[in-house]
């Protein structure tokens, strides 16, 4: 009896022995582990996340400058953890329409974009109706904010295409340039070879024009060699590739213009999700500054472009609203063609179209 009670304790005793023999390894490892990811984040603390940067205009460009003071801020805030290396006049990504790609293959890890570099989606389509009389550019970029809230779908035209949408905002109101003949009504611009690219195309083709496309590499010299009679876009536009000497007649239609140029900075996700946490929350608290800067440099440009011209002897004409009502009225079957377009697609082009609407009228 005796002898089996001593094997059932010495049993017992084996048992507990190696309980505590896999506990301490156990919390052994899991001290490894603790180890590992403070080593682990003391080694992120040193790492230099270098972000190359597209842009698609020279560095003098006031939008640009804005940029780098962005990026400057966020360099200086990381103490040297983030560092931006700037590629400009597209040396990156050399043609425009590519910069989805580029940025979703991680070419760039961030670039500048206007929305017509993504033709053909249903954000890009409505916000450039002609006629919606948007409020002002803070309104209007408040506006698409809130859309984005509120609509799933329009995200999804970013991350679709392997983007991340870092900040937006809207350009200036887009009026209309011609080099030589001075344009009124749609009859005065019949036959007339616009720069046009996207959406813009259908613009200029349901306006009676021949919509050409051209990298804007191109602009000015197709248009100082007499190869384009003009363009709509924003001041600003004309301005960042020197087209302003150029356009010598210009056509102000009203303060919202016949549309509203709509910016984006994009980003690369692998990218974002690389960066530790204190890095990305940097780059999201930088954001609504950015933004508010480019807006107000957007208000800027359109004033200096517009002193510019007058120091230059264009014809600057202010049409009445009557008068940009024709133009509009011109377009007004691009409202419908569009939302029966993306309909057809299955998105909520009409429930979005109207919400669209209702903000607008909301401010």
């Amino acid at each position: 009896m005796k002898k089996r009670l001593v094997y059932y304790f010495l049993v017992v005793l084996a048992v507990l022995f190696a309980l505590v023999v896999v506990t301490g390894c156990s919390n052994k490892q899991a001290d490894n582990q603790v180890n590992n990811q403070v080593d682990n984040e003391e080694v992120d603390e040193q790492k230099v996340f270098e972000v190359k940067f597209n842009h698609t205009t020279p560095e003098v460009t006031s939008t640009n400058q804005v940029i780098l003071a962005w990026a400057e801020r966020i360099e200086e805030k990381s103490n040297g953890r983030i560092k931006f290396t700037h590629y400009w006049s597209n040396s990156l990504i050399p043609d425009a329409t590519e910069i989805p790609r580029g940025v979703a293959s991680g070419v760039a890890d961030m670039s500048w974009m206007a929305i017509t570099n993504i033709p053909g989606n249903m954000t890009l389509e409505l916000l450039l109706l002609p006629g919606l009389a948007w409020p002002s550019l803070e309104a209007g970029t408040e506006i698409y904010g809130q859309m984005l809230e509120e609509f799933e779908v329009l995200q999804e035209e970013y991350t679709s295409l392997g983007m991340k949408l870092y900040t937006q905002f809207r350009g200036g109101p887009a009026h209309l340039y011609t080099t030589k003949k001075f344009v009124k009504t749609p009859d005065d611009i019949k036959g007339m070879r616009f720069i046009a690219s996207g959406f813009y195309s259908d613009i200029v083709n349901q306006l009676g024009a021949t919509p050409m496309t051209l990298g804007p590499g191109d602009w000015y010299t197709s248009t100082e060699r007499g190869m384009v009679d003009g363009m709509i876009a924003a001041l600003g536009v004309i301005n960042a590739f020197n087209l302003t000497p150029l356009m010598k007649n210009i056509a102000i239609m009203g303060d919202s213009g016949l549309v509203m140029e709509l910016y984006v900075l994009v980003m690369n996700p692998d990218f974002y999700n690389s960066l530790p946490s204190d890095l990305q929350a940097l780059f999201d608290e930088e954001e609504p500054a950015l933004r508010e800067g480019l807006v107000q440099n957007q208000k800027d440009t359109n004033a200096y472009v517009l002193k510019t011209a007058e120091e230059l002897g264009h014809t600057i004409t202010r049409l009445t609203a009557d008068e940009v009502q024709v133009w509009i009225d011109k377009c007004l079957p691009l409202h419908e063609e569009v939302i029966k377009r993306h309909e057809a697609k299955g998105k909520p082009a009409r429930k979005v179209y109207d919400r669209m609407l209702e903000l607008i009228s909301s401010y």
